[in-house]
């Protein structure tokens, strides 16, 4: 009967029965039946009539409806959209907000969310946006959310049309708009043009100033949203330069746990502007975050040690780190539930013992045993990786390789040697070669596998695990009984393949570590059988820098007697004379002693002479040096034994033989 008087011809009955339609449709138990029994249909004829007031009503009925969850997609089909927008250009507040508020409550269904943005519906918002009701505003930031909220919605939708409409209700002092304005900021901010354009348009102080905000629910969204827009460096620079990092850091002091987690996320975004990182102990942040090292949310905790890990990699706040935090709450923070918080805690001490000093504060502590412990742990590769790369910068210190053997790090660190990751290969790899490399640790780094680690890590599928090796073997290899067992443990030809492979420094390792091989006589067959002699002609005789290493070995062979031929055949004099004219006196010496027992053998002193060795021993013969003037004679009186050279010394070499008789000081040398 109701419904039949809404069409009465009379406006006063028109508004009378739409009134009574409007109450009827408000109560809960009616709404379902009002529906079934055309109530929706009706509301909708009414709302397409040119009368304001009746039209007002009649969105009214269609907001009571759009309240229940089982009306609401029966309202987005019915077509009612369509009419809205040709609604929301009119002045009048109610109906706008009747128009507002029934979108908003239809978006709570999630298909609506998805079928009225293809219906057209954000355009009749950003119209409605531009009314001064704060309660329209209030419905409009609500729709907002509940829209972008849906993940189809945020493939480029909102663009520059809409999010002009979105900031502008940031700035609005109800808690409900500012909160719903911050949520879709929020919600829309999945790429990086959307972030950009809505920092270019001036979101992020409205954000800012939403921090100060009375209201959580306010502080708590635009916290939000800034953790979106935060992943874009000229974002993060705004936020600084806005005042934002105080009120940040404020927030983290929260009695509301979504809003402390929320700013240290923030937090740990802006942590990693670099040029700003001393902003945070200006605004005295450290001892803030600090703080929530010991939350008892695990998130938190987790993002203050991500901030603690980024101030930690910067000089010029790594200082204030170490004076403001004990290391004691890292080292718990290491044993914490969360990995990733064990693993951010872990590699803040990385950075750390990046300098000696705060590296012995580490040591001090008593942090080998956490550290090493950590590195075999099954809890995750993170924490190994970052274990052991903390572990590598303590290494890097000699003071601390006798902590090392002390502490039974070294047997952790060669068990990951052969670790399936390959970056905990090349770490521990990496920290046995530093080890290694003094003296004093050097037989515990080679004993207990650390040798056949490091033999075995030759044939590594990571070309940079062989590489570090061969520094690790070239370490190790300084003594006459590790020469011998690199050999015997089979190095020897994956050390002689690493020499010919397409990489320099790869190829120089590998000569550094074949060089101290070729110092001990044992290893000399094995060396001329498979190839070394061979591989360090070749480099010797190349355009390189890390040609020195190769000569070295040659030189080393010369020390067996019964090979000196061979090296003479296989081409190994011409280098030894160009290391000859060498600036280093240490390399003239060496080179000089390996030319004299070449020359031994009578066909090598043809080749010597032919290579120039007259010219380079004369210039030779000025020298200061004993010894280099002892092993210059000696090379000359060798050549002498040939009658064939004995013409071109006098011609080219009789003066300076002569001033060397006269300037040397040993018996040897004269005789």
């Amino acid at each position: 009967a109701v419904i039949g008087l809404t069409g009465h011809g009379l406006r006063f009955v028109q508004l009378q029965s739409a009134a009574a339609l409007r109450s009827l449709s408000s109560n809960p138990d009616f709404k379902t039946a009002f529906a079934e029994m055309g109530g929706i249909r009706t509301a909708i004829e009414l709302c397409s009539l040119p009368d304001v007031d009746l039209k007002t009503i009649a969105f009214g009925v269609i907001r009571h409806l759009s309240i229940p969850m089982e009306l609401k997609r029966t309202l987005v089909d019915s077509g009612i959209i369509s009419i809205m927008a040709d609604c929301a250009q009119s002045d009048n507040e109610d109906l706008l907000y009747q128009c507002a508020s029934s979108i908003a409550n239809m978006a709570e269904h999630a298909h609506n969310k998805v079928a009225l943005v293809q219906m057209g519906v954000l355009h009749c918002l950003v119209s409605l946006c531009k009314h001064t009701s704060v309660h329209v505003k209030k419905e409009t930031a609500r729709a907002f959310s509940l829209l972008s909220s849906a993940p189809e919605n945020n493939m480029g939708i909102f663009d520059k049309k809409m999010i002009p409409s979105i900031i502008d209700l940031l700035c609005c002092q109800e808690e409900e708009t500012g909160r719903d304005g911050a949520a879709t900021i929020a919600n829309v901010s999945t790429n990086n043009e959307t972030k950009g354009l809505i920092g270019a348009l001036g979101g992020t102080p409205l954000l800012i100033m939403l921090l100060v905000s009375p209201y959580e629910s306010c502080q708590k969204n635009a916290c939000r949203a800034l953790c979106r827009l935060t992943t874009l460096e000229a974002n993060k620079v705004s936020v600084f330069c806005h005042g934002g990092l105080p009120n940040l850091i404020q927030l983290c002091t929260s009695s509301n746990q979504d809003v402390s987690l929320m700013s240290i996320i923030v937090l740990c975004n802006l942590s990693t502007c670099s040029g700003y990182q001393i902003k945070f102990v200006e605004e005295n942040g450290i001892p803030t975050i600090k703080q929530l090292l010991s939350s008892s949310c695990p998130l938190t905790r987790k993002n203050a040690t991500m901030v603690m890990c980024n101030l930690t990699s910067h000089d010029v706040t790594q200082d204030h780190v170490a004076r403001q935090v004990n290391l004691m709450q890292f080292f718990e923070l290491m044993s914490d539930v969360n990995l990733e918080c064990r693993a951010f805690a872990t590699m803040s001490l990385c950075n750390l013992a990046s300098k000696q000093m705060h590296g012995a504060a580490i040591l001090d502590a008593g942090g080998l045993r956490t550290l090493a412990t950590m590195a075999n742990t099954t809890n995750g590769t993170n924490l190994q990786r970052a274990a052991l790369l903390t572990l590598y910068n303590l290494s890097a210190c000699e003071t601390s390789h006798r902590l090392f053997v002390e502490n039974d790090v070294v047997q952790s660190v060669v068990t990951q040697c052969r670790s399936p990751d390959i970056l905990c290969r090349r770490f521990a790899l990496m920290i046995l070669s530093n080890v290694a490399c003094n003296d004093k640790t050097r037989t515990e780094a080679v004993r207990g596998g650390g040798l056949q680690a490091a033999v075995l890590s030759l044939k590594d599928e990571d070309f940079s695990s062989r590489r570090f090796a061969c520094v690790c073997l070239a370490n190790m290899g300084n003594d006459a009984v590790t020469q011998s067992q690199i050999v015997v443990h089979g190095g020897l030809p994956s050390l002689v393949t690493l020499c010919l492979v397409d990489d320099d420094e790869t190829q120089d390792c590998a000569f550094l570590c074949l060089s101290n091989l070729a110092a001990n006589e044992s290893n000399h067959s094995p060396l001329m059988k498979q190839g070394a002699f061979k591989a360090f002609v070749l480099k010797a005789n190349a355009k390189h820098e890390g040609i020195i290493c190769s000569t070295f070995g040659i030189a080393n062979l010369t020390s067996n007697s019964e090979i000196l031929t061979q090296i003479g055949r296989g081409g190994g004099i011409r280098p030894l004379i160009a290391l000859a004219k060498s600036e280093n006196l240490h390399s003239q010496c060496l080179a000089f002693s390996a030319l004299r027992r070449c020359s031994f053998i009578r066909e090598n002193r043809d080749r010597l002479v032919a290579d120039g060795i007259i010219e380079t021993l004369t210039s030779a013969c000025n020298t200061a040096d004993p010894e280099i003037q002892r092993e210059v004679a000696s090379c000359f009186c060798n050549l002498s034994l040939s009658s064939n050279h004995r013409l071109d010394i006098a011609q080219y070499a009789m003066s300076e033989l002569i001033t060397l008789v006269k300037r040397a000081s040993d018996v040897d040398t004269v005789r």
